[in-house]
């Protein structure tokens, strides 16, 4: 607990101070966060190329915004609200988006034993990351900073610039969207079953 308290203390100095116009500083600061955004955005289904590109602009954004930064969130939650809502704006643009996260089917796929069961946990991961796709940007996002990114519901709702109890809600629809839609996968593709998803 005192580890990550001091990782946001250090975020937010280094914020404060690229508000200031210290490059150096803003430097550091991308370089601690610049891979945990990009896997965000990765798991939200954005082909590679795009995600860096999407990041990118993300960063510029934190970078024009940095002197409006006024502390009432952790230096984080603000970050990650503005590549969020870089990535669904771009999402909104495009939709429907039809890519596959790599990092997701990376994070669950199992090294271990033989050839079936890692290409059994392969089909899995592409049923979870197809019906994932089909759901409503918002839905997604919410998934994945709760279940991925492991963020409570008050982080979710500073993120997503709502309350927790609409988090709370959101996450309950989404869950039963993604239930239903795994079980209709499956039940298309003879897939794997989908109890205690």
């Amino acid at each position: 607990m005192k580890e990550r308290e001091e990782e946001n203390l250090r975020e937010r100095l280094l914020l404060e101070a690229a508000g200031r116009g210290e490059r150096e500083a803003f430097a550091r600061l991308l370089e601690g966060c610049q891979s945990r955004f990009l896997a965000l955005l990765l798991r939200m289904g954005i082909e590679r190329s795009e995600a860096e590109h999407l990041l990118l602009e993300a960063f510029w954004k934190v970078w024009k915004g940095a002197p409006r930064f006024r502390g009432e969130c952790l230096a984080s939650t603000w970050i990650t609200r503005i590549v969020l809502n870089t990535a669904l704006k771009a999402l909104a643009k495009k939709n429907p988006i039809d890519s596959k996260g790599e990092l997701l089917e990376e994070r669950w796929e199992d090294h271990s034993p033989g050839p079936a069961e890692t290409l059994e946990r392969k089909e899995r991961t592409l049923l979870v990351q197809e019906a994932l796709d089909t759901l409503p940007p918002r839905g997604r996002v919410v998934l994945i900073l709760k279940h991925s990114e492991g963020l409570s519901y008050s982080e979710i709702a500073q993120v997503m610039e709502t309350t927790p109890s609409a988090v709370e809600s959101l996450l309950s629809r989404s869950r039963k969207q993604l239930f239903e839609r795994l079980k209709t996968l499956q039940e298309t593709t003879k897939g794997f079953p989908v109890s205690g998803v």
